[in-house]
């Protein structure tokens, strides 16, 4: 089924009934395996730390689509080892449910631009694979954890535009030394949105007069 979970999905994580007195927190982590039952999940990370789950503990699982974001609610069964890697075996006890739709039209288009962390010491280069006046998809040489705040600089033609931004997902990239990062643009200034949807829509016309899109 396409909703489901795959290998290499990348899955925001809240816990049900949570004791710790700051709230709610958003884990983070990454389906390693899966079988006609369960979910094998690296352990969940909060600002790069593991953090600590409870065998038997319930939590909802959110996750990406092309059709929007989905989660369900699963249970953690046991923690275990597979090679070098810790996992936990999760089960799904609810079905699939979408839980918000994609605010933006994104474009498919290759742009340069670069990153900065505000949270430790890493810039980089990126290549951009799609477009939104939300956020972008890109490729980075450099690895960016889940929830990391960062600078993103985007060179769109012309227009160069500098906007705070989220990392929401980050995937190495299978036999090559780079991540596939989905970033979120935060607090965008409505010039930036201009410059962002005037892109866009420029690009659109130039693939539709190619017959590209």
């Amino acid at each position: 089924m396409e909703l489901l979970l795959k290998i290499g999905d990348n899955v925001d994580i809240q816990i049900h009934n949570p004791t710790n007195p700051e709230g709610v927190k958003t884990l983070h982590s990454q389906v390693m395996n899966v079988d006609n039952e369960f979910y094998y999940i690296t352990g969940p990370v909060f600002k790069g730390m593991e953090y600590p789950i409870k065998i038997g503990q319930k939590a909802d699982l959110t996750y990406y689509r092309d059709a929007g974001i989905f989660s369900f609610t699963a249970t953690f069964l046991r923690k275990m080892n597979e090679g070098n890697l810790e996992l936990y075996q999760i089960a799904r006890i609810s079905e699939p449910r979408k839980t918000q739709r994609r605010a933006y039209h994104r474009l498919k288009y290759m742009v340069n631009g670069s990153i900065k962390s505000y949270e430790k010491e890493t810039n980089c280069d990126i290549m951009v694979l799609d477009i939104s006046v939300g956020g972008i998809r890109a490729t980075s040489t450099k690895s960016f954890y889940v929830s990391e705040k960062i600078e993103c600089t985007l060179n769109l033609d012309d227009a160069n535009i500098t906007v705070d931004a989220t990392v929401v997902r980050s995937i190495r990239m299978k036999d090559q030394q780079k991540y596939e990062l989905g970033i979120t643009f935060e607090n965008v200034s409505e010039q930036n949105k201009n410059k962002i949807s005037a892109f866009i829509s420029q690009k659109q016309g130039e693939l539709r007069k190619k017959g590209l899109v």
